[in-house]
């Protein structure tokens, strides 16, 4: 202060004091409003991907997690059907080796409730 008068320098830095103490009394609201908008936009986050909805068949989401589906596992080179003849030909080759595509087929048919069960039929898989 000079002759009671405060000079550019004084009034300055009170200036700021106050402002630096308006915005220190207003900093919990501005963290807490902060806070409450990274939960509510996490929450929203994980409502949207954990809820239960049909997939698209053009494409879904990532998967985040690892995705499981109920297929039963049918190995081609099981001791019940390796041995059998791919359309009831031997010249076809055997289920146990060259039948990876039926074996895929069966386990895609058996999980959507199509009946699978070994048919002892000749020439029922045709091969032409």
């Amino acid at each position: 202060m000079v002759n009671g008068l405060k000079t550019p320098n004084t009034f300055a830095s009170e200036q700021s004091r106050l402002q630096f103490d308006t915005l220190k009394r207003r900093w919990p609201f501005v963290i807490f409003g902060l806070v409450l908008v990274v939960l509510i936009g996490g929450l929203a986050v994980h409502i949207d991907w954990t809820w239960k909805r049909k997939l698209s068949p053009h494409g879904g989401r990532y998967f985040f997690h690892r995705v499981e589906l109920a297929v039963p596992s049918f190995r081609q080179a099981d001791e019940k059907w390796s041995d059998d003849p791919l359309g009831g030909i031997e010249a076809n080759g055997t289920l146990g080796g060259q039948g990876c595509a039926v074996a895929s087929a069966a386990m895609v048919f058996k999980f959507y409730g199509v009946e699978t069960a070994r048919i002892r039929r000749p020439g029922f898989v045709s091969t032409d």
